[in-house]
């Protein structure tokens, strides 16, 4: 089975209720193009600057995960107050354009917010990639 076929079901409860097959729920990309490619990665100042506000705007907790066949992929898994995984937000840089892209993709109880979430991140991440060129 394909691990994105199943994740943990939410329940309005904030409780998880088992594995279920994905529900739709809110999925969102931003895209910047002709950025600062060569500057975002891992360790370097735009990373900790994109991080440090990632982390701030979106008010959930946010556990980074490091992927090594894709060092420069910046992606946090979303845990809501109790610990349970209701979504996740990713950066990373294409591979085959000048550009970068940032999404996330939630359960359905956390769309509204989710949305405010990516508006604000591109209004600030946008001009700090820009800024770095």
């Amino acid at each position: 089975l394909s691990a994105l076929s199943y994740i943990l079901q939410y329940s309005e409860s904030g409780k998880t209720t088992g594995l279920s097959t994905y529900v739709q729920g809110y999925r969102a990309q931003t895209t910047i193009r002709n950025c600062d490619m060569e500057g975002f990665f891992r360790g370097s100042a735009l990373w900790s600057k994109v991080v440090e506000t990632a982390s701030r705007v979106i008010t959930l907790k946010c556990c980074e995960t490091e992927f090594t066949h894709e060092p420069d992929m910046l992606y946090f898994n979303l845990l809501d107050s109790r610990d349970n995984p209701i979504g996740r937000w990713y950066m990373r840089k294409s591979g085959t354009e000048p550009k970068i892209s940032f999404c996330i993709s939630v359960l359905a109880p956390f769309s509204d917010i989710s949305s405010i979430w990516m508006t604000k991140l591109k209004q600030e991440i946008a001009p700090m990639l820009m800024q770095f060129t």
